[in-house]
């Protein structure tokens, strides 16, 4: 039995996980522009948000929540 699901990621030290998590969060966060997602693109925008706002990790506490009621 393994001990680790991702032994790569789940071992690497902490300022890795972080570049790690921003580069994640910018891919989602590109997609949500460009292709567009019309849900999240207006949720954003309706939250005052562009691209441009939302840069690092610090940033994540501006994106509003989305509940299951609003899907």
């Amino acid at each position: 039995m393994r001990q680790y699901f991702a032994p790569e990621i789940q071992t690497m030290p902490l300022e890795r996980v972080r570049e790690l998590q921003a580069q994640r969060l910018a891919r989602q966060l590109d997609r949500v522009w460009d292709q567009p997602v019309p849900f999240f693109k207006r949720k954003l925008e309706k939250a005052g948000l562009k691209r441009a706002d939302l840069r690092r990790l610090d940033d994540l506490p501006a994106i509003p929540t989305t509940v299951k009621a609003e899907l």
